[in-house]
């Protein structure tokens, strides 16, 4: 009996493994991506018969893409192994206290060809190489075009993706300012363009049937390697250089390390973004001493001031959630900087700044805690009384954030429900996740404390209140941190509401902290009277030092 197709104007090889076929002639590009002789679109092949031959056929096709997805997944490991020597060169030069002016040059054209259009990767970039015969002047023209179609791509779909919560006014400039930046910034240009890379292969991928994302990793690695060179002789020029930067010149840089700061969260699961991370905060050190006198919001609207504003609001995320999940000991950005005048969490993601002030405060404690348990010193009394300033503080300024009900229920839409409404809910996500988080360090891991109950409960309300449950994985923190101390009839909820992540790759979205929930909760039982199982010791146990952003 004949299998079932899927299409019927679909490639004859794509009909008889069952997948959607993009179509395209006289070669569809799944086949050709996979090495595959395509069937084409004429009449019905001799060995597609419904019997014998047909299933030998399939069977080959199989043992095919086996063997060519094994070989990207060993190219694959190959090539992570080359980045964390990539990583330790860059640290070096990161490290240096004098750093200098970028190289101000116009973003060229593209690296060399075979970079980025080498056939013998076959791998389907949605970016086709330059067709045969061209003069280099067509080539080069052909190279900017394909380029410019990455380049939007990530500010038409990549960029609101990653900060769905950032709605730039028009007084605000939208985000002009950030093309500006990108065409101004080589690291940062071609840091999108890694990002754009992926986010469309990783479509196409999944749209094309493909069951794995490692097509999707080889794009966005090759992007990727091309922004890393760029940077180091970013890097290159500020070291060797003896004039004194400008303000301008440490946001392009601090800019460019914050992006990189993501793609290391998708490339794997290791600590290599952490090297970023350290950078890129050595680099807002040295910004904050500098503007410290200075009135940043006197000096206009001006595409490097809301890049300062827009990228040490990021870092600043980056740096109090990842101790939060990593380890409070990692903890470096000062207080008084992330209070800076041009810090807004609201604008960025959401929440607003006076929840992430006090998740910072709780990092504090944290680090306090451990500080005292090692040297015999812990006072429990010391401890409880400043948590509970702490949560004082926090549910007095709750009182004034309440989720506006009426608001939301009469828009459920992103784009047309009032951005204050949108900001309340995510603020009340965020602080049920820093009162779970607190209950924690003062009391340890027992979900079933009437404090963090209660806090896991309302954090359940205001998750259904989200206008659109795909924004779960603009929220992944404070899931994982909620849904880790779930007790058993509220994991269910947990456990649906990450399947708006990824479903092929555990790493991705929010489908990644389901994998450490399940985790988490696996120890708990195991040993639910330990009192020390939480997101760390659950990530401890999977091997992950990830990004939970």
């Amino acid at each position: 009996m004949a299998t079932e197709i899927r299409s019927t104007t679909g490639c004859w090889t794509c009909k008889v493994r069952r997948k959607k076929c993009p179509e395209e002639k006289p070669t569809c590009t799944v086949c050709s991506s996979l090495r595959l002789e395509c069937g084409g679109y004429g009449p019905r092949p001799d060995w597609m018969d419904g019997g014998a031959k047909e299933m030998e056929k399939l069977a080959k096709i199989r043992e095919s893409v086996k063997d060519i997805t094994n070989q990207k997944k060993r190219a694959a490991m190959k090539r992570r192994h080359m980045h964390k020597d990539e990583q330790k060169k860059l640290d070096n030069g990161l490290r240096v206290n004098n750093l200098l002016t970028p190289d101000t040059s116009p973003v060229p054209i593209a690296p060399p060809q075979e970079q980025i259009f080498s056939p013998s990767r076959n791998k389907p970039l949605l970016i086709d190489g330059p067709p045969p015969g061209l003069t280099p002047e067509g080539t080069a023209a052909y190279v900017t075009q394909n380029e410019s179609v990455l380049l939007m791509h990530y500010l038409d779909y990549v960029f609101p993706c990653q900060f769905r919560f950032y709605q730039p006014s028009l007084e605000d400039g939208g985000r002009g300012w950030l093309l500006s930046l990108l065409m101004q910034t080589k690291p940062l240009y071609y840091a999108a363009c890694s990002l754009a890379a992926y986010h469309r292969q990783m479509r196409y991928c999944l749209e094309g049937g493909m069951n794995r994302s490692c097509y999707t990793i080889e794009a966005l690695h090759l992007q990727y390697d091309v922004a890393i060179m760029e940077l180091r002789k970013y890097l290159e020029v500020l070291i060797s250089s003896d004039r004194v930067r400008t303000l301008a010149e440490d946001v392009q840089l601090l800019s460019s390390i914050v992006l990189l700061i993501s793609i290391e969260g998708f490339i794997s699961n290791t600590e290599t973004w952490q090297v970023h991370l350290a950078a890129s905060i050595s680099i807002f050190h040295d910004i904050s001493k500098r503007i410290r006198d200075i009135t940043i919001h006197k000096q206009g609207t001006t595409p490097h001031r809301a890049a300062l504003s827009f990228f040490s609001t990021t870092l600043a995320w980056y740096s109090i959630t990842s101790c939060v999940t990593i380890g409070p000991e990692i903890f470096t950005l000062c207080s008084h900087q992330i209070e800076a005048e041009f810090i807004y969490f609201d604008k960025v993601i959401g929440c607003e700044n006076w929840v992430m002030l006090a998740i910072r405060d709780i990092v504090l404690l944290d680090q306090w805690k451990n500080k005292m348990k090692t040297s015999g010193q812990l006072s429990v009394r010391e401890l409880v009384r400043r948590g509970n300033e702490i949560e004082a503080r926090l549910n007095r300024d709750l009182e004034k954030n309440q989720v506006r009900k009426q608001d939301s229920d009469q828009s459920r839409d992103l784009r047309t429900m009032d951005h204050k409404s949108i900001n309340s809910i995510v603020t009340s996500i965020y602080h049920c996740a820093a009162i779970i988080y607190l209950q924690v360090v003062i009391s340890g891991t027992f979900p079933n404390l009437p404090e963090i109950r209660r806090s896991v409960t309302q954090s359940i309300e205001a998750f259904k209140a989200l206008p659109e449950l795909e924004v779960v994985n603009n929220l992944i923190w404070p899931l994982c941190i909620t849904g880790c101390m779930a007790v058993e009839e509220d994991r269910d909820f947990f456990r649906d509401i990450s399947i708006f992540g990824n479903p092929d790759d555990g790493k991705f979205g929010a489908s990644k902290v389901r994998v450490i929930m399940e985790e988490c909760w696996r120890l708990q039982r195991a040993d639910p009277s330990s009192g020390e199982i939480d997101w760390r010791v659950a990530m401890q146990s999977l091997g992950f030092q990830i990004l939970l952003v």
